[in-house]
């Protein structure tokens, strides 16, 4: 049979570990809540991946056509100007129009590019 004062102090040396227990938990939470941080902070390693993106180059802007391997600012404001000027690219071969593109540039834009179907007036 067990005392009540047995009892009593095993139910104290529990409640005085108690605490431990839970700054242990708290620790542990705070540990790995820093470890995620520095693992998400950490810059990584080389150039950001690439997403692989396709433009409509009626609509895209300069911005967005910069964005295509091998156009820069001053071959998407071209791009642009012509567009203005002469209207939308309804293919590819609109685009070799464009001063500073030819075949082989166009050639190499071709997966990045979509070409939409010009809207119809209602």
């Amino acid at each position: 049979m067990v005392d009540a004062t047995s009892d009593a102090s095993a139910r104290a040396r529990a409640l005085r570990r108690e605490p431990l227990r839970a700054l242990f938990v708290v620790w542990s939470c705070a540990a790995a809540i820093h470890a995620l941080a520095a693992g998400l902070a950490r810059p990584a390693a080389g150039p950001p991946p690439w997403v692989p993106i396709r433009l409509d180059p009626s609509t895209a802007s300069v911005a967005e056509l910069g964005l295509l391997p091998g156009i820069g600012e001053e071959r998407a404001r071209a791009i642009v100007l012509h567009r203005v000027r002469h209207g939308r690219f309804r293919s590819a071969d609109d685009l070799t129009a464009v001063p500073g593109l030819g075949p082989k540039s166009v050639a190499a834009l071709l997966p990045d590019l979509c070409f939409e179907a010009a809207e119809s007036p209602n």
